[in-house]
């Protein structure tokens, strides 16, 4: 029997007729969690196997699943991992590795350490959404499971056009009305300090927090459309990214941070498009004549759930980073089925499903089986959104 003999190789430079992987920052930092980011590139075609290790030391101690990408030739394809089972208060180790399956022996590239540290402990878990049972819209959290409805907001005031939580899981960013038009709020995860990050006429809506915690993009008419602006996490320096005639919502950052999704109608109905973090390289992810929109980017950065109304009713879809291989999960023509949010490692799909003659938050795999109604409340819930912290 042939024994395969992997050799290691720190990267200091690209090895010419090798893969090799770029490590980017370490992003969603908690205090039990963090995603780790990077990209692989390759001169040759075909899959190439990448993972992580980490630990305390540089010894590492734990590595991540291996996972493979599918190498085109001389591009760079973005890669995440989440983790979790982390320390608060304790600064990690971390190493990109790379394998060319196409070499004799398998080469093994990783690259030179490099350190995060996670958060103090506190940050909160679970999955917050919006619901009408206390006679107006207010945003609720609950345990993963369903259980334990808490009340964030208590405010008569609408609340309801979207909400993000921080990356550490400490705060929640919302859309509120309650200074006559919508503006984005702040909040600490279990719902005191509400403040207004926006303070100005005309609706500020679905606020999204990026990846390290610095910024927040969201959807704004101050220009007489809708436009994606991006703004400092409290409230400086809005600069609007889309600039665009059409009208540009749903704002949702890549896993790395370096993109992000969102909905236009610049073709004439809504698609789904994927610029830069900075607004450049505006690119079409889907091509229908019906409605999509509503994108939310899976933990690992390589899919992107999102609604349609390519059937009866609306249903939710996956479909690859670069657009391709666009899946109906949800397969009901009897109910619309809305607002996909990954759980942060990526095993779970929540969304809002009006198959019980009312709408309640659902939760199912990522290919679509086990539906599960997490709610259970005669009232109108919407808009799942898990916490980062596992």
């Amino acid at each position: 029997m042939k024994r395969l003999v992997f050799t290691v190789v720190p990267l200091v430079a690209v090895i010419a007729g090798c893969a090799v992987g770029n490590p980017k920052p370490t992003t969603y930092i908690s205090d039990v969690g963090a995603t780790l980011n990077g990209d692989v590139a390759s001169s040759f075609v075909g899959d190439t196997a990448f993972w992580w290790r980490y630990g305390e030391t540089t010894a590492s101690g734990s590595e991540t699943p291996h996972r493979t990408v599918a190498i085109a030739g001389n591009q760079r394809y973005p890669v995440s991992q989440p983790i979790s089972g982390l320390t608060a208060n304790t600064t990690y180790h971390s190493q990109m590795c790379v394998e060319d399956g196409q070499e004799d022996p398998p080469r093994v590239v990783c690259n030179s350490d490099r350190t995060f540290t996670t958060g103090p402990a506190g940050g909160r878990s679970g999955i917050t959404f919006t619901t009408d049972r206390t006679g107006n819209n207010e945003i609720f959290v609950m345990d993963a499971g369903g259980g334990n409805p808490t009340n964030l907001t208590n405010n008569a005031a609408d609340d309801s056009d979207g909400m993000s939580w921080s990356p550490d899981g400490t705060k929640i960013a919302f859309a509120t009305q309650r200074g006559g038009s919508y503006e984005i709020y702040v909040m600490n995860a279990d719902g005191s300090n509400q403040t207004n990050l926006t303070n100005r006429s005309g609706d500020d809506v679905l606020p999204a927090w990026s990846p390290d915690g610095t910024k927040i993009a969201f959807s704004t008419e101050r220009d007489g459309n809708q436009e994606i602006y991006v703004m400092d996490a409290n409230g400086g320096n809005p600069t609007n990214l889309t600039n665009n005639a059409a009208d540009d919502r749903y704002p949702a950052w890549s896993p790395d941070g370096s993109r992000i999704a969102f909905e236009t109608e610049r073709d004439g109905n809504s698609e789904v498009y994927v610029m830069g973090a900075a607004g450049g390289n505006p690119t079409r992810l889907t091509n229908d004549s019906h409605v999509d929109y509503y994108p939310a980017w899976s933990p690992d950065g390589t899919k992107i759930a999102f609604d349609t109304y390519r059937t009866a009713d609306a249903e939710v879809y996956v479909m690859d980073a670069d657009g391709g291989n666009q899946t109906n999960l949800t397969n009901d023509d009897m109910s619309n089925d809305l607002y996909p949010a990954w759980s942060p490692d990526g095993t779970k799909i929540t969304f809002t499903s009006t198959r019980d003659g009312n709408a309640e938050i659902y939760s199912m795999d990522p290919d679509g089986d086990n539906p599960t109604n997490l709610t259970n409340n005669p009232s109108t819930d919407l808009y799942p959104f898990w916490s980062p912290r596992p």
